[in-house]
């Protein structure tokens, strides 16, 4: 089953709705993001051979004013998931546009936090630990539940809870 996921290069440049308008000509990429809003500078093709990450630095040089200032930067698919709900429109380190507003069903379920060690969590029923960003002090696992989601064969942190319920798949 392919998903909204599949071929996202990260990191990935994110905005909160889609933009209105992306207009195109021989050198650039303009967006306007609301009906009424400012064009800004999406891209600028003529710098051939460099990552879209490389060209928005150079953009920042060459049009310091109107680059489009995106709404977040997601360095992994587990962060994106994570934030899902809040993102809506996105280009990857490639600059290929993902449109993440159709919602999709992914299998899902919740389970219970087993142990932290360092910047590890074990939770009951998955083989390997998730990495936590950072580190926390004071951790209590005690009564902590997590909402994981599969996506492509791997178990992704949605949220943390504290209420057990049980659930098979959900629409993200």
């Amino acid at each position: 089953m392919t998903t909204k996921f599949d071929g996202i290069k990260f990191p990935f440049f994110g905005l909160k709705n889609k933009p209105y308008k992306i207009s195109f000509s021989n050198s650039s990429v303009v967006l306007t993001k609301f009906i009424y809003g400012r064009v800004s500078i999406l891209d600028d093709v003529s710098l051939l051979g460099k990552s879209y990450s490389e060209r928005l630095l150079e953009l920042d040089t060459i049009h310091p004013q109107t680059r489009i200032v995106f709404d977040f930067t997601f360095t992994s698919l587990s962060q994106l998931i994570k934030s899902i709900d809040k993102v809506k429109w996105g280009l990857d380190s490639d600059g290929k546009s993902f449109n993440l507003r159709r919602k999709q069903k992914f299998k899902a379920q919740i389970a219970q936090v087993k142990k932290k060690n360092d910047n590890l969590l074990w939770i009951e029923g998955i083989s390997y630990p998730f990495e936590l960003p950072y580190d926390i002090d004071n951790f209590k696992s005690k009564d902590l539940y997590a909402l994981l989601v599969k996506v492509n064969n791997t178990w992704y942190i949605k949220e943390f809870t504290h209420e057990k319920q049980f659930i098979k798949e959900i629409k993200i």
